[in-house]
């Protein structure tokens, strides 16, 4: 409800650090409130978020990272448990029918892909130990990975019908690969970083969602796609933690 009205209050109080943000969240959570009391548990466990989360990273991301998977287990135990399960006697799909070679070499690619996404966090800082610049010319650095990104985004959706999800797996995989050993391996230079970059951008963008997930649609039974799917998007996530 108030759509109009919050969208302006978060506007206007978007403009007054801090504050503003604890004001706009505060509103949020009565509002949540009117419709119903999970709506606003949510509100505030995001304005907690907003709020908590630059303290806790300045006591170090170990420290963050232990308090949020701890807060994670608490969640996890915390959700009821169905006292009767139904047990379905012969499953839709089985697992072993994904253990042939082409979608063994797809799982491999969606988890290499997550490590990909990991990589691209820490490029600024290896900008920083490779060319000595400071963190805030980093952030021009980074813009080629996010134009060729962007790029291959677009380049993904007008070709994958034409071209085959094969072939764009296959440059992705092979010019993300490129990139990181120029901008990691290759004689520091800005010139050679920009390079590197922009190559992962484009190599990781190219792998991400469609290409992958349309070859495990071709390579899977009908049957078993839901699997196949859900087990796609395990693996990039385990390549990314």
């Amino acid at each position: 409800p108030y759509s109009w009205a919050l969208i302006l209050l978060t506007f206007v109080a978007g403009l007054v650090p801090i504050v503003g943000n604890l004001i706009c969240n505060g509103v949020l959570t009565l509002v949540g409130l009117s419709v119903s009391p999970w709506v606003a548990l949510a509100c505030l466990a995001f304005l907690v978020a907003i709020v908590g989360t630059p303290w806790l990273l300045g006591l170090g991301w170990r420290t963050a990272f232990m308090l949020s998977a701890s807060l994670a287990v608490v969640g996890f135990l915390a959700v009821p448990r169905p006292r009767s399960a139904t047990r379905v006697p012969k499953p839709i799909a089985h697992w072993r029918a994904l253990l042939h070679r082409e979608t063994l070499v797809i799982a491999l690619l969606a988890w290499g892909t997550g490590v990909g996404q990991a990589v691209l966090v820490y490029f600024p800082t290896l900008a920083i130990v490779r060319l000595g610049v400071t963190t805030e010319s980093t952030s021009v650095l980074m813009l080629p990975l996010v134009i060729a990104g962007l790029a291959a985004t677009g380049a993904v959706a007008l070709w994958l019908d034409r071209f085959g999800a094969r072939a764009m797996v296959v440059v992705g995989a092979v010019t993300a690969l490129a990139g990181i050993a120029v901008a990691a391996l290759a004689p520091a230079s800005r010139l050679g970083f920009v390079v590197g970059a922009a190559a992962l951008g484009l190599g990781i963008s190219a792998l991400c969602g469609g290409p992958l997930r349309y070859a495990t649609a071709r390579a899977v039974p009908k049957a078993e796609q839901g699997l196949a799917q859900s087990a796609l998007a395990l693996l990039g996530k385990l390549g990314i933690l």
